[in-house]
């Protein structure tokens, strides 16, 4: 509605006007943008008058806390829909299986967003699932190799030999035949340059 089209907008009650608190305060602040006249007949409202003015305030406050009221009632309906353990937001359509096979034959976004028949956007996103999801089973995979290590570890040999109360004499010689190896072998990794060890 565009200025002076309508000096005056009479109304029989609000309900025959809008049907919530939030469409009537937004109608009458378009009337007040055009500096149009509003009069409900039922409440008796002119918004020319004080009564007028001061209802428009009411009803604006009203419509915030309807705002409000609404979004509370949205948030307690997520968590009720996350507590029984279903999915929030659109149902994926994209194929996953077929995007991340063509991704691990190194097909270009367009080929796979055209033989998967999805967006680029698709594509990237499955492309960072799929990488995550990699990463981890990698990691995991690490981890049960560490277990895996130490649990198959052998023992100290001397420490063995101690407990089957072998003589300290040849106790003593496995041990400096053990040190002996250990510095050969950093020796043949540092390629034969002289170290110093200290005790």
């Amino acid at each position: 509605m565009k200025k002076l089209e309508a000096d005056q907008v009479i109304v029989f009650a609000f309900s025959r006007f809008a049907r919530s608190t939030m469409r009537l305060l937004k109608g009458l602040q378009i009337f007040k943008d055009c500096q149009t006249r509003f009069v409900s007949i039922t409440e008796n409202i002119d918004t020319e008058s004080s009564m007028g003015v001061a209802m428009f305030t009411i009803l604006g406050s009203l419509a915030q806390l309807e705002r409000s009221l609404i979004k509370e009632r949205v948030k307690a309906g997520m968590r009720n829909v996350k507590a029984k353990g279903n999915l929030i937001g659109r149902v994926r359509k994209r194929n996953s299986v077929l995007i991340e096979s063509l991704l691990e034959a190194q097909l270009s976004y367009r080929e796979i967003a055209r033989i998967a028949k999805c967006s680029y956007g698709s594509v990237h996103a499955q492309k960072k699932e799929y990488l995550a999801r990699k990463a981890k089973e990698q990691q995991q995979k690490l981890h049960e190799l560490k277990n895996k290590i130490t649990e198959s570890r052998p023992e100290n040999p001397v420490e063995t030999m101690k407990s089957m109360n072998v003589s300290d004499e040849i106790i003593q010689q496995v041990q400096i035949k053990i040190e002996t190896d250990a510095r050969d072998k950093v020796r043949e990794i540092i390629g034969g340059a002289n170290y110093e060890t200290y005790d």
